[in-house]
């Protein structure tokens, strides 16, 4: 007996599930488009006749031709890339905040001006969540616990809206072959596990835990109900609400403008709330929490939060995005994602 607390002790240590959006591989990827098949060109093709346009004279519209559409990549496709190919990690960058260059902005300014656009801002991502219910894409996630930083961790995320429904899976070496699984209504609310590399006696084993249990949230702030683009960037939305009715006492919010971070190749859209001392759990003396936003799609791409001495707080990167319309029952159901373990 006094063994197996000791085992269940280790898990604790090493099995954390994240709270905000994190990852796994559909079983089923989305259709393929059907390449288009290349016709044989006639020979000696003659150039088409264009008639001169007089000075003056109104060019006439370009007629819109057939196009061969672009083929989507696939969930699973996309996780195999992953697999093949994971991105590499440096100890610098996994205790720090990320770098952020300002881009220059010829923008007005105000609070007034600020609040304005960071609702625009926020209302994009909203809608971006809200028209893809289904996805498939890669977390990357790092946060202190009980005062102490995690480390980072890289999860594939299957993510169904209705009924709600999470299914991740760890791409860390350290952590290869762990999984998790949660559906709401389904198996009284509990989270189904499977141990991975480093779960020691647990490894390949399935075991079922309480989401918001101390087990499940070892190295996360959040429960696993609690996963998904709509509910981080609805947090952000929450605050701003309390703003429109005059209520600051979740802080304040602020439109920063576009802004460059290593982690992304083009610039983004920079939202920050600032946190009040000690409304939230580990920023005692305020901090602020920063969202990233995509300024072509609107898609929340980034969420980092600092204390009020910089040291960061939360980190959740989503990349790899697929809209994935083909998720079903089957791939949340623990029974037919690793049947051998059940």
């Amino acid at each position: 007996m006094r063994s197996s607390a000791i085992f269940t002790g280790i898990l604790l240590a090493s099995i954390a599930l994240p709270g905000c959006s994190q990852t796994k591989q559909s079983r089923r990827s989305a259709s393929r488009h059907r390449p288009a098949v290349a016709t044989r060109p006639p020979q000696n093709p003659q150039p088409p006749q264009t008639p001169p346009i007089k000075v003056g004279e109104e060019r006439p519209a370009l007629v819109a031709t057939e196009v061969t559409p672009l083929t989507m990549p696939s969930a699973k496709a996309a996780v195999a890339q992953e697999k093949k190919s994971p991105q590499t990690i440096t100890t610098s960058e996994v205790n720090q905040p990320s770098v952020v260059t300002p881009v220059k902005s010829t923008e007005p300014t105000g609070p007034e001006w600020n609040l304005a656009q960071a609702k625009r801002v926020t209302a994009r991502a909203v809608e971006f969540a809200q028209k893809h219910p289904k996805y498939t894409c890669r977390v990357t996630r790092q946060e202190r616990v009980r005062g102490r930083l995690q480390p980072r961790e890289v999860m594939v995320m299957n993510l169904r809206q209705e009924p709600r429904s999470v299914h991740f899976r760890w791409l860390n070496d350290e952590n290869e072959g762990r999984q998790c699984v949660w559906v709401d209504g389904q198996r009284e609310g509990q989270l189904i596990v499977l141990g991975g590399r480093g779960d020691f006696i647990f490894r390949g084993r399935r075991m079922t835990l309480d989401p918001n249990g101390i087990m499940a949230r070892g190295r996360s702030r959040y429960s696993i109900t609690e996963s998904g683009m709509d509910i981080m960037i609805g947090r952000l939305q929450e605050k701003i609400d309390a703003l429109d009715q005059g209520n600051e006492t979740l802080g304040r919010v602020e439109y920063v403008g576009p802004a460059s971070i290593k982690e992304w190749p083009n610039p983004l859209q920079q939202v920050n709330h600032l946190i009040p001392p000690g409304v939230e759990p580990g920023f005692d003396h305020g901090g602020v929490r920063k969202y990233y936003c995509d300024l072509e799609t609107g898609q929340v791409v980034l969420v980092e939060a600092v204390d009020s001495g910089g040291k960061l707080v939360e980190y959740f990167r989503i990349d790899r995005f697929v809209e994935n319309p083909t998720l079903s029952d089957e791939d949340f159901n623990p029974d037919q994602i690793w049947p051998e373990t059940s």
